[in-house]
């Protein structure tokens, strides 16, 4: 019988740091004036307000009397 065909070549290695785009990006004074005024809106932040949770999805604490019933 004929050996089976070699595997396939394994991906390619990731590219090194050196190679990686390593420059800023520069924002014109307009972007970097809308950035900053974002940044401190969401450093600000306004606190949420606290909320009750309903969770239903435990078993119910109140347990109708006489199980299994049928009306009759």
């Amino acid at each position: 019988p004929a050996p089976p065909p070699p595997p396939p070549p394994g991906p390619p290695p990731p590219p090194t740091f050196s190679q990686a785009n390593t420059e800023k990006p520069t924002l014109n004074r307009n972007e970097q004036q809308g950035r900053n005024a974002l940044l401190s809106d969401i450093c600000k932040g306004s606190r949420l307000k606290k909320t009750v949770t309903n969770d239903r999805s435990g078993p119910s604490l109140e347990k109708p009397k006489g199980g299994g019933g049928g009306g009759g």
